[in-house]
């Protein structure tokens, strides 16, 4: 007569049952923590463009005009930045001197940048979130930092006044 052996372990359709398991996990936590990372990002390069525009305006009051340059402004930045005349680059972003009114914070990962403006006029003390209408996240991005309805710009991305 034979004895029966009891093998105690998991058979292959409970194994499989439980990768699923966390693959699906996986596949809706992904997008969250993606999207976290680049949200903590953007906050620490709005500081950085607003503390860029304060710059601005301390260099206007002692020159009477706005600079093209980075290296006339009176900033210290901490951590790995590469500098030419008007654009600073950082390891996401890069800051733009557009023009004698505006600082651009453009994200190098996706769609969307921050539009800051200084310079007396219509627009002063104005920022804007734009984004790609295609990038879901970029308008995402946008969308946190406020409330109000995004219009279409001139070139068919979606801007968020702030």
């Amino acid at each position: 007569m034979y004895k029966k052996i009891n093998i105690a372990g998991f058979t292959l359709i409970e194994l499989l049952v439980v990768v699923l398991i966390i693959g699906i996990l996986a596949a809706i936590a992904l997008p969250q923590y993606l999207y976290a990372v680049e949200k903590s990002r953007a906050a620490e390069a709005f500081v950085t463009g607003k503390a860029i525009v304060r710059a601005q305006e301390r260099y206007y009051l002692s020159n009477g005009s706005f600079t093209y340059s980075f290296d006339d402004l009176d900033l210290d930045f901490q951590g790995t930045f590469s500098a030419t005349k008007n654009i600073l680059t950082a390891k996401y972003f890069y800051y733009y001197l557009a023009s004698q009114q505006h600082i651009q914070v453009k994200s190098l990962k996706y769609g969307y940048w921050f539009d800051m403006c200084y310079q007396n006029g219509s627009c002063k003390g104005q920022i804007r979130c734009i984004a790609s209408p295609a990038d879901a996240i970029s308008n995402k991005i946008c969308r946190g930092y406020t409330m109000n309805q995004f219009t279409v710009d001139g070139n068919g991305n979606n801007s968020y006044l702030i």
